[in-house]
């Protein structure tokens, strides 16, 4: 890890405490979440494709009507 740089590959069973202080994070900007592509809901079944074809570096979300 590099001064200043933050890397978060994954997160589970977190505290809500810490998942706080993550979107706390988030919100200032220290931390930035890597998109790799956004799909409307209905198009579930693309993002699953994209997922399980490996094309996505970063998350893949899914956008609600």
């Amino acid at each position: 890890m590099h001064y200043n740089e933050y890397e978060i590959t994954g997160c589970r069973f977190v505290t809500k405490a810490e998942l706080l202080e993550l979107i706390r994070l988030v919100e200032n900007g220290k931390i930035k979440p890597v998109v790799t592509q956004t799909f409307p809901f209905y198009q579930v079944n693309s993002a699953l494709q994209t997922l399980k074809a490996g094309h996505s570096l970063g998350r893949i979300v899914l956008v609600l009507p």
